[in-house]
């Protein structure tokens, strides 16, 4: 996880200084190959937006396969 969360912090710098950043919703399969992570910012205490990672494990290395748009999901935490 602690990839994936530099990854993040380097990919939304603008977005993370005026958010706060949240991690939900870890699925993993039960074979342990493809996993789903929702990823979170916080605006102001207001705005709620989100994407969803699409992860991979490629020879015990999770990696991102791929992600959603980011988008409006709500108001509020």
């Amino acid at each position: 996880l602690g990839e994936f969360v530099d990854i993040i912090s380097g990919s939304y710098v603008p977005l993370i200084e005026s958010s706060e950043l949240a991690y939900r919703d870890c699925m993993v399969d039960s074979s342990e190959t493809i996993a789903a992570i929702d990823v979170r910012f916080i605006e102001s205490g207001n705005s709620v937006y989100a994407l969803r990672y699409l992860m991979v494990n490629v020879e015990g290395t999770w990696r991102v396969d791929g992600a959603s748009n980011l988008q409006v999901v709500g108001e509020g935490a």
